[in-house]
């Protein structure tokens, strides 16, 4: 039995349509939607590259620092909306930051640190299916 309408006779049914808002744009728009811009990826990949190419002539700190922020926006952007094949860009983006952090962990003395990010970068390397980032 569906619940009573109101008297503007608009019914709140579970099945309901959304709110009007969304009656003004078609619903497969919202699967077209990014929030990756198209050079996004390959400027984080271009950043790891570059952190990887100076990683033994660079302190250290500064290097891990940089690789935790490219890790963080990675991930960042993975919380809103992309393709499919941005997700997996980003997530290859981030397995490659988080493998680069766990060699400077345990260049820092702290292999724990290191066990904990070679743990997350397979699972980044998995959802992005990286064989490479995997091996």
């Amino acid at each position: 039995m569906l619940p009573p309408t109101t008297n503007s006779g608009s019914s709140r049914h579970p099945v309901s349509p959304l709110p009007s808002r969304s009656r003004h744009r078609p619903r497969w728009s919202v699967a077209e939607e990014s929030n990756v811009g198209e050079l996004t990826v390959e400027q984080l990949q271009a950043d790891i590259e570059r952190i990887a190419q100076s990683y033994l002539r660079t302190p250290t700190r500064p290097l891990f620092a940089k690789s935790r922020a490219i890790r963080d926006r990675a991930f960042a952007l993975l919380a809103g909306n992309q393709s499919p094949r941005q997700s997996r860009d980003l997530y290859s983006a981030a397995g490659w930051a988080i493998t680069i952090l766990a060699w400077m962990s345990v260049d820092l003395g702290r292999p724990d640190i290191a066990e904990s990010h070679t743990r997350t970068a397979w699972a980044c390397a998995e959802a992005a299916d990286h064989d490479v980032l995997q091996g």
